[in-house]
């Protein structure tokens, strides 16, 4: 099984957290955000980000979710471009069964 190393997972979330802060404001709260790697059946892998909102306290906006990979991999600099990096907003009511599920979130 592939697995994301530790510090490439810290510097995504670390990404990640200050994209949707700048997009939702520093008091929306996106947790857990999960970052797993994901074969695409050819052998290349890419990184997909699970991001866990409250759907009572945020409304997921689709132009900002439009632009959130750019912004995203704006911030992360050079080798992390919009083409290795997928993203899903999962509301926190489906989560808990969501992430039970081994081929979107590794045990």
């Amino acid at each position: 099984m592939t697995t994301v190393k530790p510090a490439v997972a810290a510097r995504v979330k670390a990404a990640v957290a200050k994209v949707l802060a700048e997009q939702y404001g520093p008091d929306a709260v996106f947790d857990p955000v999960v970052v797993v790697p994901t074969d695409d059946g050819d052998g290349e892998v890419y990184l997909h980000v699970y991001m866990v909102f409250d759907e009572n306290a945020i409304e997921i906006d689709t132009h900002k979710d439009i632009k959130f990979l750019g912004l995203l991999a704006e911030e992360l600099g050079e080798g992390m471009s919009p083409e290795v990096l997928t993203h899903s907003f999962i509301e926190k009511s489906g989560w808990p069964e969501f992430s039970r599920n081994p081929y979107v979130v590794p045990r």
